[in-house]
């Protein structure tokens, strides 16, 4: 991994009956220290959509945060990012943005193995490339 380079981790919750939805993002720096989370409550239609809106929230987030090098984790080896989805869709107070970690991804912050696909966000335009 490349010094100064950030990891982007997101899951989603989706209940089809409800439509309510959960986005979990999480960034850890370089050696896999935390650095940031958000939760974030939704409604949608589908599983989909609520995936393509966690990727566009992660790409915003991560923007916003000007990490311009960043890398993607997989989503299914991701649990402190799938607790973050869960706790937004559960929750009764919406979304919610952490500076440091919350409590009920201890467990999970310190067990995860992950494995990642490489994005790099070019700063002029903003778009996003894979490298696989």
């Amino acid at each position: 991994m490349i010094a100064n380079q950030n990891r982007v981790l997101y899951h989603v919750s989706h209940q089809v009956q409800s439509g309510n939805s959960g986005i979990g993002i999480l960034i850890r720096d370089n050696a896999g220290h935390f650095k940031a989370a958000k939760c974030i409550q939704l409604r949608t239609d589908s599983s989909e959509q609520a995936e393509g809106l966690a990727i566009l929230a992660a790409i915003e987030w991560a923007k916003d945060l000007k990490l311009s090098k960043f890398l993607f984790t997989h989503r299914d080896s991701n649990r402190p990012a799938d607790s973050l989805a869960k706790a937004a869709r559960l929750s009764n107070n919406g979304s919610a943005s952490f500076e440091s970690p919350p409590p009920f991804i201890f467990d999970a912050l310190t067990t995860d193995e992950t494995s990642c696909v490489n994005i790099t966000a070019q700063s002029s335009d903003n778009v996003a490339t894979d490298s696989f």
